[in-house]
């Protein structure tokens, strides 16, 4: 009898010892799941959203709830995977078609993604189950400006504003479509209210910079960016905005001192890099004005304006056979833009191939027949042949219609004949 005691004691400790590590390995998934959860959260918070997707992936291996779908979705989003990050709201919407909070993210990731009209049809399905909602008036306005459809993002945000009149980011998105318009003052009392209900929108102060410069309201519009850069300092948008507009009243220090600013934020701008450039080529400095110039090529090799500024930097710099490669790239992507063709004449006169300068001024010339440089340009190759009187002609033709250039020699030649 003892021995079957011993022996039913023995069994029921083996199969407790048997339970407790079955439970204790059920419980492991669940674990994993809120750890690599909450690792994909700590990842998001240093922006280092890769990683952060990797973590959720692991996660969503064990749960697949909501919540951590739609935090894989957002690192999706900031790491511009919106094909992966619309896949993710599909899922959910699978179960929950008409639900509302994932229907707008949808809406915004296909905006990203290009697919404008599939995003305004999201948007248009969410109006069939709350039209009275402003967030779905205001997505849809901000999908119709990516898209260039300005009159009607104004008529949506605008809606938006109506069901919700404290919408100080409606209000701001509306400036932005109103400025777009050429409605300056408009923009201007749009983006007011916007920061009348939210004074740390830095996006509002931002567009209330530009329609301020716009209007040519230097101080204010200076102000504006300053205040738009104390609100977010890393700003560099309004850094480059900034630099801009000192660049425009003559301050360059100051400028490239901005404009460096935007770059230390965002290093891949070819934007900003062009802007340097111009900045530091008004300073008199052409080698490195090119220097940058070439640097905002490496991030986007067809940017027309750093492409023509990157020739005419080389040109200055008695550089012409190069700057005509840069001049030639230039009119494979624009050819009807007469300034483009001129520039390519300058180099190829600086080559003494005056045959192909004159052909080409005469193209910049009917591109834009009232340009007197570019008939002042004609002259002076007829000037070089030795055609006095064709040279003559053209420079009173070309002084007739504002060409310092034409009018300083004519006043000269006029004057030494005296």
């Amino acid at each position: 009898m003892r021995t079957i005691r011993i022996k039913r004691v023995f069994i029921a400790l083996f199969l407790g010892l048997i339970s407790s590590v079955y439970c204790a390995h059920a419980q492991i998934p669940s674990v994993i799941d809120d750890n690599m959860s909450i690792k994909g959260d700590s990842l998001m918070n240093q922006k280092l959203y890769s990683e952060a997707i990797q973590a959720y992936q692991i996660a969503l291996t064990t749960s697949k709830n909501k919540e951590l779908i739609v935090k894989y979705a957002y690192a999706l989003h900031m790491n511009a995977e919106y094909k992966s990050e619309i896949l993710a709201y599909e899922d959910i919407l699978n179960g929950t078609p008409d639900d509302m909070s994932i229907l707008l993210k949808k809406g915004i990731a296909l905006t990203s993604l290009g697919n404008l009209d599939d995003a305004i049809t999201v948007y248009r399905f969410c109006l069939t189950i709350d039209s009275l909602k402003p967030e779905i008036w205001f997505q849809m306005g901000k999908t119709f400006q990516v898209g260039q459809y300005h009159d009607n993002a104004s008529q949506c945000l605008m809606k938006a504003i109506l069901l919700k009149n404290t919408y100080a980011e409606a209000y701001q998105e509306l400036g932005t479509s109103l400025l777009a318009l050429n409605n300056i003052d408009t923009a201007i009392i749009s983006f007011r209210i916007a920061l009348q209900t939210d004074s740390t929108l830095s996006e509002a102060w931002l567009g209330l910079g530009n329609a301020l410069n716009r209007s040519k309201q230097t101080d204010k519009a200076m102000k504006a960016y300053k205040h738009a850069i104390m609100m977010k300092p890393d700003y560099s948008e309004a850094f480059n905005n900034l630099g801009m507009l000192y660049y425009s009243i003559e301050q360059p220090d100051s400028a490239i001192s901005a404009i460096n600013s935007a770059l230390t934020f965002d290093l891949e701008n070819p934007i900003y890099y062009n802007n340097a450039g111009l900045v530091t080529l008004s300073l008199g400095d052409t080698l490195r004005a090119f220097k940058f110039f070439r640097n905002a090529l490496l991030y986007d090799s067809l940017y027309i304006k750093a492409l023509y500024n990157a020739g005419l930097s080389l040109h200055y710099l008695q550089k012409d056979r190069d700057a005509i490669e840069f001049f030639q790239k230039v009119l494979a992507i624009d050819s009807k833009q007469a300034e483009y063709w001129y520039a390519l004449g300058l180099s190829h006169a600086s080559l003494q191939d005056n045959v192909s300068a004159m052909g080409y001024w005469q193209k910049a010339s009917e591109l834009e027949p009232k340009n007197g440089e570019y008939w002042f340009a004609m002259g002076t190759i007829y000037a070089k042949n030795g055609d006095t009187k064709q040279q003559k002609k053209l420079f009173k033709k070309a002084a007739k219609l504002g060409s310092i250039s034409a009018k300083n020699w004519l006043k000269y030649n006029s004057t030494s004949k005296r």
